[in-house]
């Protein structure tokens, strides 16, 4: 076969344009809020561009599932955002006050973008934004980038809420705690107090001295110092399975409002029954404390085999 010779500059133009486009493909969007800004994007994910409001993608567009930004009425805030592709321009930041409504009316600020190398890629900026509105739990925060010469923009949305700030009081405590427990289950159940927006739930197998922060929005799975969030909701119960037998598990219920106070929170402790398992078939059961199934069982079992003996015998 014979040997094919490229020359210099066709070699390197086509190494270029290889690099590139990996590089390109390797990289998040073109445009987008830092995850460590104040206002987290709701996706840190690839290019969310050409339909409005926040993105063509509906998960990006729609579906408001991270965690919220919570800020006071009036509130001046810093945010940060990173361009990644090298596009001139400006950019716009806006407001809605429901879900992906309103951003035109709502313009808060346009910054012209002003690093124009592209071999400083990624270029990273800083602006104060004053939310000067009223209090509202389903905000967006919109960042759009306006090219030149293009068709189409670039979008970071962030979800956010505006709180009042003249609440300053949490609500009372959950009452009346309890803890049904079997082998690898607790059922916790609470009541309620009046003045209260929703439930938050820690859990740890040791003492809980964590506690959740005013002002701040929290997932499930989110861990609080050693203690892992494991609810987050409005109901009086919650069922947490899969657990180890014969172990010790401390939950603390926590009620905040809607302005994000959250009060000091009720420690409920939970002990699971020894599994049926262990004690060689015996039923077991629910109890409110520990070992209550377990005894049950290994009552239950001795008689089965006193009986059986007694039949035998006969």
């Amino acid at each position: 076969m014979p040997k094919i010779f490229l020359p210099v500059s066709r070699f390197l133009s086509i190494v270029f344009f290889t690099v590139g486009v990996v590089y390109v493909n390797a990289i998040y969007a073109h445009a987008k809020f830092m995850v460590d800004s104040a206002t987290p994007p709701r996706y840190d994910s690839a290019s969310i561009k050409t339909s409005p409001p926040c993105g063509s993608d509906a998960q990006f567009s729609s579906i408001r599932t991270h965690r919220k930004a919570i800020f006071q009425t009036g509130e001046t805030i810093t945010v940060n955002w990173v361009e990644t592709v090298e596009h001139g321009g400006s950019y716009v930041f806006d407001f809605s006050l429901s879900p992906e409504q309103g951003f035109d009316t709502n313009v808060l600020d346009i910054v012209p973008d002003e690093q124009n190398d592209r071999a400083s890629i990624p270029h990273h900026y800083s602006h104060d934004i004053t939310l000067d509105f009223p209090a509202c739990d389903s905000c967006t925060l919109r960042m759009r980038q306006d090219m030149e010469n293009a068709q189409n923009y670039y979008y970071s949305c962030a979800d956010v809420v505006i709180v009042s700030g003249s609440d300053v009081t949490p609500p009372a405590d959950v009452r009346a705690t309890s803890a049904s427990v079997s082998a690898d289950t607790v059922v916790l159940s609470w009541i309620n107090p009046l003045d209260y927006k929703a439930i938050l739930v820690l859990k740890n197998k040791q003492a809980i001295t964590d506690t959740p922060a005013d002002r701040n929005d929290y997932l499930i799975g989110d861990m609080i110092g050693a203690s892992q969030v494991i609810y987050k909701g409005t109901a009086a119960s919650f069922v947490d399975n899969a657990l180890d037998a014969e172990t010790a598990y401390t939950y603390k219920i926590f009620a905040y409002d809607a302005d994000y106070n959250y009060n000091a929170g009720v420690t409920q402790v939970a002990v699971t029954n020894r599994s049926p398992d262990d004690i060689g078939g015996g039923t077991g059961g629910e109890g409110t404390t520990g070992g209550g199934g377990a005894i049950f069982g290994m009552l239950l079992l001795l008689l089965r085999r006193g009986y059986r003996q007694y039949i035998v015998k006969k």
